[in-house]
This record gives structure tokens, sequence and C-alpha cells, in this order.
């Protein structure tokens, strides 16, 4: 989630803050579990934490959801990559789709980088 983490000054209370959010989000989706706000919300919040294999299966969920929204194919491509393997096969066809799909969109200038 390089395109969604803080500087490095506000980390540390991205992870306090983000630990809080966390479970507010997690509230969020026992009363609403088809809220996509809630859970790509939470995706971002556990991939900032370092929390990849909590933060994928949201980010697969949230990309299912939304196919077309640039930044949850960017947090899903970059959880995929974290976590290697085939993975990271899966994680550059993301990548490049979302070059070819969003070009001028800010998440394609993070995925060229990725």
């Amino acid at each position: 989630m390089e395109f969604l983490r803080p500087q490095p000054v506000q980390r540390r209370a991205c992870r306090v803050g983000g630990r809080m959010l966390g479970m507010i989000l997690y509230d969020a989706l026992e009363q609403q579990p088809d809220n996509l706000f809630a859970v790509r919300n939470l995706a971002a919040v556990l991939g900032n934490l370092g929390r990849y294999a909590e933060a994928l299966p949201l980010f697969r969920r949230g990309a299912q959801a939304s196919p077309d929204d640039p930044i949850l194919q960017l947090g899903l491509a970059e959880c995929l990559g974290k976590a290697g393997g085939k993975e990271a096969k899966e994680a550059m066809r993301l990548f490049e789709r979302i070059v070819k799909d969003h070009p001028e969109h800010p998440a394609a200038d993070a995925a060229r980088t990725a």
C-alpha cells in the first residue's frame, strides 16, 4: 500500500491510530458485511500495519465488488507483491492493468514504479 502509506514521521501515529480505526471498521463490517467503504479502508489499514495476510482477502473482496476502482486494484497488487511467489506474478499483471486502464490516475503512477 505504498500509494496509501503515510510519511515516515506519521508512521507511529498511524500504527496506534490504525489499530483503533481497524477495530471501528471491523465493527462496521459486522453490522454491514457488504459495506465496501469499510472493506476498502480496513484492507488499507491492515496493509499499512504490515498485516498482509489479513488485508489480502479484504482487497480481493473489494476488488471483486468494484473491479474498476484503481485504488482497490493497486492495494490488491501491492499486497500480492508483499506475499511473493505466484502472487507476485498476479501483482505484476494487476500493475500493468492499472497503467493500461487508468493511465492518468495517480494509482497508475504508483503502479509504474512498483
